[in-house]
């Protein structure tokens, strides 16, 4: 359903070194609270702090664990970046607030189709070279209020050295808290979990809903009489999946969508802090959907400018939009 476009394999030479960290490299057993630390930034407490990585040698008495201290701090080219694999992802990212993904895929595919959570749509080519970082290297910080909020870069498992190179090259932005999810997008797919999508996606590959796709509003009826995106169909989540379970094994859903391998479906709510919609994304994974998308943004982005999509109801108009 997806084409994949290879992203531009680049390379990003950091200067580091099996033998020790330089100067910037990353002591993961800080004992500090807080994200991992630059050299630079250490404390003035002699402990945990005193940096392993900078001489390959362990504080004990700072808290140390020197069994580790190899593993942890000289790593494979003692990289700031942190891996993590998908299923690490939704376990333990997936909705954090003040967390964002970076997706270093195209613009659209991103907007078409991407692994869950706040993302920022890189268009990486606007700050970096294919070699290293350019003049508008700045264009990152959009993406986050701080440079201590966690960074999660991926695109498709094929560009794995190429997404840790750009998170690499964050670093020198001066962003310290980085991950990069192994696989991306494409071990994502692979089990079989739902994907967010934005307007821009539903506007180009399913609006209107045709045969076999179908979008769903997950509020209930009088939230839905009240308005609506023109075309969908309403089916309260929990009618047919409550407290974590599947009532009647979701025959309701199946009623409206009944080809678990060809249909598409798209649920959305009122807007981002309703967790209707992602409810019914889960409980379609459960059922064994094979195309499901999560269109977070919900009815009060569909109808707000700058998008203004077709919406049905009177009380669309009691919308208050941001801008």
């Amino acid at each position: 359903m997806f084409q994949k476009v290879p992203l531009l394999v680049v390379v990003f030479v950091l200067g580091l070194s099996t033998a020790g960290c330089p100067q910037g490299g990353v002591n993961t057993n800080d004992n500090d609270a807080g994200p991992p630390q630059r050299d630079s930034e250490v404390d003035a407490d002699v402990d945990a702090d005193v940096n392993p990585c900078g001489d390959g040698v362990c504080d004990e008495t700072g808290g140390e664990d020197c069994t580790n201290c190899e593993r942890d701090c000289l790593g494979i080219a003692c990289s700031p970046v942190r891996d993590i694999t998908v299923q690490q992802y939704r376990e333990d990212h997936m909705g954090q607030v003040g967390e964002t993904n970076i997706d270093l895929r195209t613009e659209a595919e991103c907007q078409n189709a991407r692994i869950p959570g706040e993302t920022f749509c890189s268009n990486v080519g606007d700050w970096w070279d294919g070699a290293a970082i350019t003049d508008n290297g700045g264009y990152l910080d959009w993406a986050v209020s701080s440079v201590h909020n966690p960074l999660v870069f991926y695109g498709y498992g094929t560009d794995d050295a190429s997404v840790l190179a750009v998170a690499e090259a964050a670093w020198v932005l001066g962003f310290d808290n980085l991950y990069r999810i192994v696989g991306g997008i494409e071990d994502w797919r692979a089990e079989g979990w739902f994907q967010d999508i934005s307007y821009e996606g539903v506007m180009r590959l399913y609006y209107p809903p045709t045969v076999d796709i179908f979008l769903i509003d997950t509020n209930e009826a009088a939230y839905y009489d009240g308005c609506h995106i023109q075309d969908a169909t309403n089916l309260d989540t929990y009618d047919f999946y409550y407290d974590g379970e599947l009532i009647d094994g979701g025959q309701l859903l199946l009623d409206v969508a009944p080809d678990l391998s060809v249909d598409v479906l798209i649920f959305y709510c009122v807007n981002k802090a309703c967790v209707a919609s992602e409810e019914a994304s889960v409980a379609a994974e459960l059922m064994g959907y094979q195309h499901i998308l999560h269109y977070k943004g919900g009815t009060e982005d569909w109808h707000c400018p700058s998008n203004s999509g077709p919406t049905v109801g009177a009380a669309c108009g009691d919308i208050t939009c941001p801008f």
